[in-house]
């Protein structure tokens, strides 16, 4: 059996025969986008839930049960199930029917639907929230129906979850003698038995315009900063299909999209994000253009001193002014896009990008998509505003001058500044 170490590297597999196991119950939203990375791959998803009332079982079943994907999700409930109802309780949600209920043969018939379906090039992901409660019974159960002595590939995959360790793991012994006795039963398959296991760390697929709806909607709907911060974004579909074929279905870029979404929605303190008004989605996907390259000159200030003297300009505003990731206030009046921006600071040209410009009671936020740190500007030094192409912005003691070509002019309203200040690190 394979086991996936949710840790800090990206989806290891290990053995079972390790002689310590470690997990950790990670994030619900790191969990559910795990969830999308395997299904991505081509899994049949079957999920083992544990004990009733477990917040983290009903987020993923909730995420699952509302997709388009192609999934099995088994509910097994309660810890006190015994090991033959453990079975039979994945032989029924697998379709699977079941004559005899005795242990050997639920387990018999598991295996071989499993490698029916991994014959079709389907394979099953198990996973097991609240392992670390489950009898290790039902554990060593698991570690038998996934493999076939018979099969030269791991029949699915399991991933165990849990808020505390494993001691000492599953039976060593039976991982070693299983994955000998698969490398010696089938001669002409010995190099793709040692090549085993199969890793899911693939290439993502890109999604479906449907996936690409249905992914946002778990992004924006279901997993925000926490619990009690839920945020809800009305998607037209025209929206929808703009970003699908803006972003051909790639996922990193679809992730980009959802986090600033959610960021115009945590500005705006509010629960609800409507796009209905978006008719014209470059409006919306203008913030995601990448930069075009540019090679930056250094800049040189001259002072006259008697003689000439030149000194370097500071390479940027985080050298002088740590920046400081503002909260905005409740008023947002205007969220809008300057297209193809050069932002200076005291004259050194920081990078053409794509700018999200927020106006605010309390002042303006920048996000530049043209550096790989996002610029935060500190919105209750804001002195000047009502910008326009070619004015110049005071904050504080730096100048933001503001010039923009092609198609969008900065959206920005005369609003005075407060002095609150209220940092925010999340």
């Amino acid at each position: 059996m394979y086991l996936e170490h949710f840790g800090f590297s990206d989806f290891p597999f290990i053995q079972s025969g390790k002689d310590e196991l470690f997990f950790v119950t990670p994030p619900a939203r790191k969990l559910i986008v795990r969830i999308h990375h395997w299904l991505d791959c081509g899994h049949d998803f079957l999920l083992l839930s544990g004990a009733e009332g477990s917040g983290r079982a009903a987020l993923v079943h909730h995420a699952l049960n509302a997709s388009d994907y192609s999934i099995q999700a088994v509910t097994v409930g309660g810890l006190s199930l015994s090991d033959t109802d453990f079975l039979h309780y994945i032989a029924l949600e697998l379709g699977i029917r079941v004559t005899d209920k005795d242990l050997m043969s639920l387990r018999h018939a598991i295996k071989s639907h499993l490698k029916r379906s991994a014959g079709e090039d389907k394979r099953a992901c198990i996973v097991v929230l609240e392992a670390d409660k489950r009898p290790r019974s039902q554990l060593s159960l698991l570690q038998d129906i996934s493999w076939a002595p018979d099969f030269y590939l791991p029949l699915c995959s399991v991933a165990l979850i849990g808020d505390k360790t494993l001691a000492k793991g599953l039976s060593t012994s039976q991982s070693a003698s299983t994955a000998e006795s698969v490398r010696s039963s089938k001669g002409t398959n010995t190099d793709a038995a040692k090549s085993s296991p199969v890793s899911l760390h693939l290439p993502l697929k890109p999604l479906t315009q449907a996936m690409t709806r249905d992914y946002l909607f778990y992004r924006m709907n279901l997993v925000s900063r926490d619990a009690r911060d839920q945020v809800k974004t009305i998607f037209p579909e025209a929206v929808i299909q703009a970003i699908f074929e803006h972003t051909a279905g790639n996922l990193t870029t679809i992730n980009r999209l959802a986090d600033m979404l959610l960021m115009a929605a945590w500005a705006q303190k509010s629960s609800v994000v409507e796009l209905r008004h978006v008719k014209d989605a470059s409006q919306l996907l203008g913030w995601y253009a990448p930069a075009k390259a540019r090679v930056k000159k250094p800049r040189t200030k001259v002072k006259l001193t008697g003689r000439s003297k030149i000194t370097p300009q500071p390479a940027s505003l985080t050298k002088k002014d740590p920046t400081t990731l503002h909260h905005l206030g409740d008023n947002v009046t205007t969220i809008g896009r300057a297209a193809d921006c050069n932002i200076r600071i005291q004259g050194e040209n920081i990078s053409p990008c794509q700018a999200l410009i927020v106006k605010t009671a309390d002042g303006m936020f920048i996000r530049n998509e043209g550096d790989e740190v996002p610029l935060f500007l500190n919105a209750a030094k804001v002195e000047s505003a009502a910008l326009h192409d070619g004015d110049t912005l005071r904050i504080g003691d730096y100048e933001l001058s503001l010039t923009t070509s092609g198609e969008g002019v900065p959206v920005l309203v005369s609003v005075p500044a407060s002095e609150q200040e209220t940092p925010n690190t999340a």
